[in-house]
């Protein structure tokens, strides 16, 4: 999980540090997919985090639905 404050206001920073993005609106917070990278960056109350997934074809889906687990979990 990421450091206090990394995501104030419950906002990621722009632009995301991997470069583009793409939107993820499955997610009940702020969050997008660098594809390429196969990283998806969202917020937890004030804390900017990132999972990165290394699946072959590169499964947005699959980093969703841990995010998904993480974010009921928290």
């Amino acid at each position: 999980m990421g450091e206090t404050g990394t995501a104030a206001g419950g906002a990621l920073d722009e632009p995301s540090d991997y470069g583009e993005t793409e939107p993820v609106p499955e997610l009940a917070t702020a969050a997008r997919f660098v594809p390429g990278f196969e990283i998806l960056e969202f917020v937890v109350g004030d804390r900017r985090c990132e999972i990165q997934a290394a699946l072959l074809g590169g499964e947005r889906e699959a980093s969703v639905a841990l995010a998904i687990l993480v974010l009921d979990r928290l």
